[in-house]
């Protein structure tokens, strides 16, 4: 593992690239450039999207099941994520256990990262399944905060379902750049919170912020 210092000098870059190149590749580019072994570079930064990924569906699918039987919603998008979401989940890991296979043949690149991927530890897995949780929390943290801050009242369990549906549209939505990802957090805080009674602009307020403080870091 690399030290403390350039752990964090790699997450400041990846952030940086993250806002100019497309679909998360700039996460991983800015990542791996600190990094003195590129190929496990490479192998920890598609493992670590995947595993946040999992932990943000994971989530967010419980928090559409709370406001479809909350609000005894049908014919809505979340009724249809409900069903869409297992379904897009299945046909992606027979894509993607084809694909890999098809691709490992042919690249020995990609046969070094799956290696370094697949030869971590248990107690590796359950690391990066913690820091993976906490990450996710302190983003939910931050979102709640800033909710109450600019006055969107709203009952603790609604307040994690709202977030955590945003970070679902957030995730299965591509996103090619900074603004176009500001644009789908904002629309779908603005979906999610129209079963409650709030003033839009303090919603709008409150997402905007999350987006700065992210960015300025």
């Amino acid at each position: 593992f690399p030290s403390h210092d350039t752990g964090f000098k790699a997450v400041l870059s990846g952030l940086a690239l993250g806002l100019l190149l497309p679909a998360g590749t700039g996460d991983v580019a800015g990542r791996i450039i600190y990094l003195q072994k590129k190929t496990e570079g490479i192998g920890a930064g598609v493992l670590s999207g995947i595993i946040q990924t999992v932990i943000t569906l994971s989530f967010g699918y419980g928090s559409l099941l709370f406001m479809v039987q909350k609000f005894n919603l049908s014919n809505t998008l979340e009724i249809y994520l409900l069903f869409g979401i297992p379904i897009i989940a299945l046909v992606s890991i027979i894509l993607w256990s084809n694909l890999s296979k098809i691709i490992l043949k042919q690249n020995q690149r990609w046969q070094q990262v799956l290696l370094a991927m697949l030869s971590l530890s248990k107690k590796q897995w359950f690391r990066l399944i913690g820091i993976g949780m906490i990450r996710h929390f302190v983003f939910i943290l931050q979102f709640a905060l800033l909710f109450y801050w600019a006055d969107v009242q709203l009952p603790f369990s609604d307040t994690l379902a709202v977030i955590n549906s945003i970070f679902l549209a957030k995730t299965i939505i591509p996103a090619l750049n900074f603004v176009s990802d500001l644009g789908i957090r904002e629309l779908s805080a603005i979906y999610f919170m129209r079963h409650y009674e709030v003033d839009i602009n303090q919603v709008i307020t409150a997402t905007f912020s999350l987006c700065a403080i992210v960015t300025g870091k």
